[in-house]
């Protein structure tokens, strides 16, 4: 790279600079003008006649005229960075990034650490205390642990901290039937969180007064006849006295898995209006739920994926699953008076992105939910339309089209992806191993970076080096049936049948066998114990994530296992091991998050290093 003089430098950037300014000035002053309330938990200075011309607000333009020039070119430097992280379009990202390097240059000049500059700020949590990571060995092998919770003295019981909020649309069910679902989501409140206040709006008839004052104090249930779901919401909100109100949505139950008080962290700890968890439905379907929105030209379309991760969060423009929320917020926030098929929740994570503030998802937090509904045609978002002035809207259930696979297959290399061609036939391979630990009856999970991989993106990394599954080894004549059928389904794997006959598994040992699909390496490990099997002994499904398409069984809680057995910002990318790896022994557990390699082929179109080290949206989808 050309080697700039430092005046020449800041006379680009100063110029660069400049431009920004007036072209978001243009549109701020404007914003100013009409409402110069800055509230920051509030929306008020949005106008509800029109939210298409807003811009969301990162950077005080006001007092930026007082600013030196070193404070204006850092202020520059953090915003084309951010820039870099949510942008996706091919042509824009490779200029973001060459302006990038070149700001980074300037900030070397100036002596400014620019990845200090760049890194997100944090704060201590104000209630609930810290975690420290134990290593990578210290929950296995079921991985429930990892992170332990320290002593701190500003802990506070979640009992004072978040009410529940729960709606319930009771028009088609019996008195019977709404008494059992209510009875079954308080007990398992109760269970996990002792004390909590419970609030619960239910759209029907008139309610039995047996079902409105057979529960305790702390559980008031509000009958909404005729009253949208915003409207039954907004009424229980007012009565709120804790900071945060858990947002039930669709919930069926709380586990030890929902994990409040991470979520309540989070809040504090990043300073965002709402942090919601994975979820898993009665199918034991698994979703984190986290989608970008994108906002212009008159259309509104969400994308589910994430762009950037901290503290192993992800950042969501809209979160499809419950949540907490700040209750300050929702007070100066009303919800629309619609239900959540009519835009209800799109509405109000809209609001928060548009005016320049966050929510995330902790997806090692995790609900049980039913299934999301959808909206019955294009009437129900009429409301909603007209609001956003919008003329087109791709819905968070909306269709997905995939291009086919062309014909060049690579091998995994560092510093370069995988074929979309490479990258199928490892995603195959998965889907067929455990297709066909189906038909055989053997329970069989993914393991290792397989279900890194899912859980990021759903499907393979697109550096993967190869394929990893557990089997449940304890029955001599599956395991035979379970080689057979894999041998007659292409696979190559070295006989693993015969220690499966002859050793008697304890809980932390392994049966290995490695072994190729068409060519590509994977490798298979005999286990006593899985969590399908515990979990299917309990009467419940096993946990299911989509895999290219097909739901495969994952450990009880994906999100926690992958985030116990990695560490830190797992959500932020690198390399297999195999490439990044330092000098330690254990290579898979010494490396560096958030890089790639330099490319060995600098500019060529499979480079990793083009794409950002952070989200998943970049090898998901290629938007313009």
């Amino acid at each position: 790279m050309l080697r700039y003089d430092l005046k020449r430098k800041i006379f680009l950037c100063c110029v660069l600079t400049g431009v920004t300014v007036m072209i978001v000035i243009g549109y701020r002053f404007h914003h100013y003008r009409k409402d110069p309330d800055n509230n920051h938990w509030s929306n008020n200075r949005m106008s509800n006649d029109d939210l298409s011309t807003k811009l969301p607000g990162h950077t005080d333009f006001d007092n930026l005229t007082y600013k030196g020039t070193k404070e204006k070119i850092k202020i520059l430097a953090k915003i084309i960075h951010r820039a870099k992280k949510h942008v996706r379009g091919s042509k824009t990202s490779d200029y973001l990034r060459e302006a990038t390097l070149i700001m980074n240059n300037i900030l070397t000049d100036m002596k400014v650490d620019s990845a200090k500059l760049y890194e997100r700020q944090s704060t201590k949590s104000k209630h609930i205390c810290p975690e420290v990571f134990k290593g990578g060995s210290f929950g296995f092998p079921m991985y429930y642990e990892g992170f332990v919770v320290e002593k701190c003295e500003n802990a506070a019981p979640l009992s004072k901290l978040v009410t529940v909020i729960k709606y319930i649309n009771g028009k088609s069910k019996s008195i019977d039937v709404l008494s059992k679902e209510v009875d079954r989501f308080i007990l398992s409140v109760n269970n996990v969180v002792k004390n909590l206040t419970i609030f619960i709006a239910i759209n029907t008839e008139p309610t039995s007064e047996n079902l409105t004052s057979k529960y305790p104090q702390e559980v008031q249930i509000v009958q909404s006849k005729f009253r949208s779901e915003g409207t039954g919401i907004n009424t229980l909100v007012k009565e709120v006295q804790t900071p945060y109100v858990f947002m039930a949505r669709h919930t069926e139950i709380l586990t030890s898995d929902s994990r409040l008080e991470r979520l309540i962290h989070e809040i504090e700890s990043l300073n965002v209006v709402a942090a919601g968890g994975a979820f898993r439905d009665e199918n034991g379907h698994w979703r984190k739920g986290c989608y970008q929105s994108m906002y212009r030209n008159y259309t509104l379309k969400y994308i589910e994926g994430y762009d950037e991760s901290f503290h192993e969060c992800l950042f969501c423009d809209f979160i499809q699953g419950p949540f907490v929320a700040r209750t300050e917020y929702l007070k100066a926030n009303a919800l629309l008076d619609n239900n959540e098929t009519s835009g209800l929740y799109e509405d109000f994570f809209l609001k928060i992105s548009q005016s320049g503030q966050e929510s995330v998802i902790c997806p090692d937090s995790m609900f049980h939910v039913n299934a999301n509904k959808t909206a019955n045609s294009d009437v129900d978002w009429k409301p909603f339309v007209k609001k956003w002035n919008l003329h087109t809207i791709h819905t968070p259930q909306g269709q997905t089209f995939t291009q086919s696979c062309n014909t060049q297959i690579t091998g995994s290399r560092p510093s370069q992806a995988l074929s979309p061609c490479a990258l199928q036939l490892i995603n195959s391979a998965i889907k067929n191993i455990m297709s066909t630990c189906e038909k055989t009856g053997v329970i069989c999970e993914l393991l290792g970076g397989t279900i890194l991989g899912v859980v990021k993106l759903g499907k393979a990394l697109p550096w993967e080096y190869d394929y990893d599954a557990n089997f449940l080894a304890t029955n001599c004549t599956k395991c035979k049936q379970l080689e057979a059928a894999l041998y007659n389904a292409g696979f190559k794997f070295r006989n693993f049948a015969t220690s499966c006959c002859k050793r008697k598994l304890k809980e932390k040992d392994t049966i290995f066998s490695g072994g190729s699909y068409k060519g590509k390496y994977g490798d298979l490990h005999g286990r006593a114990v899985l969590d399908s099997d515990l979990l299917i002994k309990d009467g419940l499904s096993p946990t299911k994530i989509i895999l290219d398409g097909q739901w495969v069984n994952v450990p009880r809680n994906p999100g926690l296992s992958v985030r116990n057995r990695y560490g830190k910002e797992i959500y932020r990318h690198a390399e297999h091991w195999r490439f990044s790896g330092g000098e330690h022994a254990d290579k898979m557990m010494d490396y560096t998050a958030d890089t790639f390699l330099p490319c060995k082929h600098p500019g060529y179109h499979d480079c990793l290093d083009r794409f950002n080290t952070d989200g998943d949206l970049s090898f998901v989808e290629m938007l313009p």
